[in-house]
């Protein structure tokens, strides 16, 4: 039996305290949390392959246990093992952020697959984890494929911004206003997602302002809307702690039927008129549904765990 658990399975356990603490202090939010997005997709994926499973329930001798988010989960299955209960464990996508976070929990020799969500995140992870890099798997969450329900609007696109400069904010702002260009601007945190879908819906294509995303869950939930992608990717990133990633960290599933990307602020004129140029050539949708719908990521996600069965 799978097992999926994004919290202990138990009212007390070793480390509740804290784990009920951090609880009752997060703040809420008004956009749905990663993680939860990472396993509704996963949940629906897995009815559409008829693979069946559990969700926070008590693991039996036997069963594939994968904690998809929240350390205090992935220390509990650790400790049944520990304590000679016969599973294999699965951990992430969405556990920690740096490799090396909570004591380096992912060398732990009890797990038996790491799943990360894209290729760039793979290779930064094996900087650290040496003891199970070749337990890590790549494995992108998917979204659900709506009907298409395309609706003619005032606006040529939605001009999304997430973690940009704000030279480069008004730059893009004042390149689309001088090419008579109808946008509208949102910035990430201050809309729900029902509101994103809807405005998706009206849109022609979506420029995407961020400079890192581990997969780039709402760049795809455009594609499933067949809205094409502009994005801006300056190709490295260097976290607080002094860690450089380089590559296409902003968007790294995005593909040549998707969409583009543009560099920064010299660039991006150009390559705006190129990319509208090529908007009916853009398949994204199709791109969509054949590799990061909820079906797609669950095919992959189930010939991932016939490598660990027992």
């Amino acid at each position: 039996m799978l097992i999926l658990l994004n919290k202990p399975p138990k009212i007390f356990f070793k480390g509740c305290v804290r784990f009920y603490i951090k609880n009752l202090i997060r703040k809420p939010l008004n956009i749905k949390r990663g993680p939860d997005t990472v396993m509704e997709s996963l949940m629906r994926g897995l009815k559409e392959i008829n693979l069946s499973f559990g969700v926070n329930t008590m693991p039996k001798d036997g069963d594939i246990v994968h904690v998809l988010s929240n350390v205090e989960a992935l220390r509990f299955a650790i400790n049944q093992k520990e304590k000679g209960l016969k599973i294999k464990i699965v951990a992430g996508p969405n556990l920690i952020v740096l490799p090396y976070e909570e004591n380096l929990i992912l060398e732990n020799a009890n797990i038996d697959s790491i799943l990360l969500p894209s290729p760039w995140t793979v290779e930064f992870y094996k900087r650290f984890i040496h003891k199970n890099s070749q337990k890590i798997h790549t494995f992108p969450s998917g979204v659900s494929i709506p009907k298409l329900q395309k609706m003619e609007s005032g606006k040529d696109c939605i001009l999304l911004k997430k973690q940009v400069p704000e030279s480069m904010f008004s730059k893009v702002i004042g390149i689309l206003k001088k090419k008579n260009i109808k946008f509208e601007a949102l910035e990430y945190g201050k809309f729900n997602q029902k509101e994103y879908f809807s405005k998706l819906e009206s849109a022609k294509f979506l420029i995407y302002l961020q400079q890192v995303e581990s997969q780039g869950l709402a760049i795809q939930e455009a594609w499933a809307r067949d809205v094409p992608t502009l994005v801006w990717n300056k190709g490295e990133f260097t976290y607080p702690t002094g860690e450089k990633v380089t590559g296409n960290i902003s968007a790294p599933y995005l593909t040549e039927k998707s969409g583009m990307f543009f560099s920064g602020e010299n660039d991006f004129e150009e390559k705006l008129k190129i990319f509208v140029e090529k908007l009916p050539n853009f398949e994204p949708r199709k791109y969509c549904v054949e590799n990061l719908s909820d079906r797609a990521s669950a095919e992959k996600y189930a010939s991932i765990l016939t490598s660990i069965k027992p």
